[in-house]
């Protein structure tokens, strides 16, 4: 959603969330689907390290506020965030500006989620493996970043220009491997990934040193 002065836009992500989720639940309940899946950029903030987010606990917004609530008239439903699922305890920042290259900052979030729902069933299917992708700069790529300044906690109305590398984007990718739980691996090392920058290999896995290109942007 577009920022909104005044409005963190937690009420309005609540919303829909919860009608992409009944709208999933009621296609799986009404046809013979494994599970439905809700994946990208959700703007999530429920994790932080040292206050509160401005959001309630996903996974609490789709499975019932009261876990226990069966009996009461909540449907208690079977959501899992496919990061928690495979790499408990691993922060998985996919808005990470102390990572990524082409940012600079303190913000670190895990606003991208995979969320995966599945009936009760025999044949249910699982989550295997989740990994984050684009983590590095694109070799002999540069932009210039407009930076304003600030003077005493205000904008002096100056700028200046900073040559920043090029990342895939301001978030980190994140797969999430699904598969039928027959199949999924009995015990998996959830390590993080080693990083090699895609910049020293070419398309044909050979070496490489492309010139560098700047590109101009705000």
């Amino acid at each position: 959603e577009s920022y909104i002065p005044g409005d963190d836009g937690s009420t309005a992500r609540e919303m829909q969330i919860i009608e992409a989720k009944s709208f999933c639940q009621k296609k799986i309940d009404n046809s013979d689907l494994k599970g439905a899946i809700i994946s990208g950029d959700l703007n999530w903030d429920d994790e932080r390290k040292r206050s509160t987010g401005t959001d309630n606990t996903l996974l609490t917004v789709m499975n019932g506020r009261n876990l226990s609530a069966a009996g009461s008239g909540e449907k208690v439903t079977e959501w899992a965030d496919a990061w928690l699922d495979t790499r408990p305890g691993q922060d998985g920042y996919t808005y990470d500006s102390k990572e990524n290259p082409m940012l600079k900052g303190n913000l670190r979030r895990r606003f991208d989620r995979c969320l995966m729902y599945v009936p009760h069933d025999a044949n249910r299917l699982a989550i295997h493996s989740t990994n984050l992708i684009g983590t590095e700069a694109i070799g002999g790529l540069e932009w210039r970043k407009e930076v304003q300044q600030w003077r005493g906690g205000q904008p002096t109305g100056a700028t200046s220009y900073q040559i920043r590398p090029v990342a895939p984007s301001d978030h980190f990718g994140l797969v999430a491997t699904i598969g039928d739980i027959s199949d999924k691996p009995l015990s998996a090392d959830a390590k993080p990934a080693a990083r090699k920058s895609p910049a020293k290999v070419s398309k044909r896995g050979e070496s490489s040193k492309p010139a560098k290109r700047k590109l101009s942007g705000k």
